[in-house]
């Protein structure tokens, strides 16, 4: 018998057990490799997120992508996690401190910066892989850090302080905020204009690059203000914290000269501000929170991440590829914008549960998976039969979650875009009540 039918033996194995397992009241442990989740027996209760293997408990604050493969995110602790495919694999960076790191900003591949605790800034020039320290007068904690291009950046912190660099980071001057309140977050609509939030309702604007900075008003001044991005040199929205279940964020349509309320539903914190281009865009909270809008944020609707987690930062690098991130060490990805996409293809009812070779096979970068729901009055919930449909690697991980959620009796069609993954086997997996069955298919590029 020949040793790669063997390894596929196992692994095919290994995936079936696991759903005997937890069909019959037993939860499987998650087997370890230097301290690393081979297997995540997370459910995601929508399919359009995937959680990936962080390695780390510790809690994320800031995450940046500089294309579809090349991510860093940092944290408590001294964290910095790297990854080049897509966040299939992260990797701990060592810098030889345990300070807190809350913000990283790229400017191109290979050149970023860290801000954190105790006036740390620190700067890589070669993607991540080493980084050295920058010069800096404050022991403040900074919160966060934005670069205009390659030379011109600025980053602040708390007690009010703003630093410029116009040499890329090798000399940062003290700007002058006027305010004391802690700054969370700074934006910069181009060279000259900027923002920057913080706590008791601080809103302060630039329009000569970081020279003066003006107090603007929010409808009122008592929350803390946490993030802030511009769509455009007149739209822009600030999210805050919901101490008091306000379940609003603000939107400026005239550059922030006033900014209005607009509802979210959301009773908890909002974190961070993503936008992918100039309609769509999504907001990151507290409690797994993740809210989506395709107009410029006048509107938001929230769709589920699938747990409880609180998000600090998301990034986008198109509207339907992302990366959330926060306590726990968790990462989320998505590909989907965060939808789901599972169609009904034939309302005639299956007589029997069917899963179909998905097609093309081998394929690049995405495949159909078909597969068949038959009615079975017994099994069936207020909204039909619970469903779901899992892709794994080669090696039993678990890295999509295509669909997840009741369907009535039917045929239905999904779609997975492997664009963000390597070559290589990978596994299907339709789990529905008392049926579970698993394929094989191949990924080549």
């Amino acid at each position: 018998m020949r040793k790669g039918y063997i390894i596929e033996l196992l692994i095919f194995i290994l995936i079936f057990s696991k759903s005997l397992f937890l069909q019959a009241g037993w939860n499987i442990q998650n087997p370890t490799l230097n301290g690393v989740n081979l297997i995540d027996p997370l459910v995601i209760s929508q399919s359009g997120w995937n959680r990936q293997i962080s390695g780390t408990t510790a809690t994320l604050y800031s995450v940046y992508f500089t294309n579809n493969y090349h991510g860093i995110t940092v944290g408590i602790n001294g964290t910095i996690l790297r990854t080049t495919n897509a966040g299939l694999n992260w990797i701990p960076v060592s810098v030889g401190t345990m300070q807190t790191f809350n913000s990283v900003y790229f400017i191109d591949v290979n050149t970023g910066f860290i801000a954190g605790n105790n006036g740390i800034v620190i700067k890589t020039t070669n993607g991540g892989l080493n980084w050295c320290s920058q010069l800096i007068e404050t022991l403040q904690p900074l919160t966060s850090i934005y670069f205009i291009n390659g030379n011109s950046g600025f980053v602040v912190g708390n007690s009010g302080i703003i630093f410029k660099t116009t040499n890329g980071g090798l000399n940062w001057v003290s700007q002058i905020s006027l305010t004391s309140n802690n700054l969370n977050s700074v934006y910069f609509v181009n060279a000259n204009t900027g923002f920057v939030v913080g706590t008791n309702g601080t809103v302060r604007k630039t329009t000569n690059g970081g020279v003066n900075w003006i107090s603007q008003m929010v409808p009122t001044n008592s929350y803390e203000l946490t993030s802030i991005y511009f769509i455009d040199s007149n739209i822009g929205i600030i999210t805050k914290a919901n101490y008091d279940y306000t379940r609003s964020i603000y939107r400026t349509t005239n550059g922030g000269n006033q900014w209005y309320e607009i509802y979210t539903g959301s009773p908890h914190s909002l974190r961070a501000i993503s936008f992918p281009n100039s309609v769509k865009g999504y907001l990151i909270g507290d409690e797994g929170d993740f809210f989506e809008t395709n107009n410029s944020g006048a509107n938001w609707s929230f769709r589920p991440v699938g747990v409880m987690n609180w998000f600090y930062d998301g990034f986008f690098i198109n509207e339907n590829v992302g990366w959330i991130v926060g306590s726990g060490g968790i990462i989320m990805q998505t590909t989907t914008g965060g939808a789901v996409f599972v169609k009904k293809t034939e309302n005639k009812i299956p007589k029997k549960y069917t899963l179909y070779q998905n097609f093309p096979n081998p394929f690049n970068p995405s495949t159909k998976i078909r597969f068949d729901i038959p009615n079975v009055p017994l099994r069936m919930g207020d909204g039909g039969i619970m469903v779901t449909l899992k892709i794994f690697d080669a090696l039993g991980r678990e890295v999509s979650t295509l669909v997840n959620e009741s369907l009535s009796p039917g045929s239905y069609e999904t779609n997975w875009n492997a664009s963000t993954y390597s070559n290589g086997v990978y596994y299907y997996r339709l789990y529905a009540v008392d049926f579970v069955e698993t394929k094989k298919m191949f990924l080549i590029k």
